[in-house]
């Protein structure tokens, strides 16, 4: 809200509005709630169509979409979670 107090453009619009797109698609899926706000944000700024994807991530989400490749994301970062509880202390590498 400070920033476009001070300059309130197209320009500075444009870089919040990717802002929030970027927070939008981090929260999701683990917080649904503030992906949500975060999108409405970035929608009430004009929205974004910014994805930050590269490589592989980039290449699926133009196949499946990138909700799905955040999905998937998401579920790696469970397994990693998961395996370093279960294997926590034990001196077992899991990788």
């Amino acid at each position: 809200a400070m920033l476009l107090e001070q300059e309130d453009t197209a320009r500075v619009k444009s870089v919040l509005a990717r802002y929030w797109r970027l927070w939008s698609i981090r929260y999701f899926p683990a917080a649904p709630a503030l992906y949500q706000k975060a999108e409405d944000w970035a929608v009430r700024l004009g929205g974004s169509d910014y994805l930050p994807f590269g490589g592989i991530s980039l290449k699926l989400s133009n196949l499946f979409g990138w909700k799905m490749v955040r999905w998937l994301q998401f579920g790696k970062q469970q397994l990693i979670s998961l395996k370093m509880t279960l294997f926590a202390g034990r001196g077992t590498s899991f990788y």
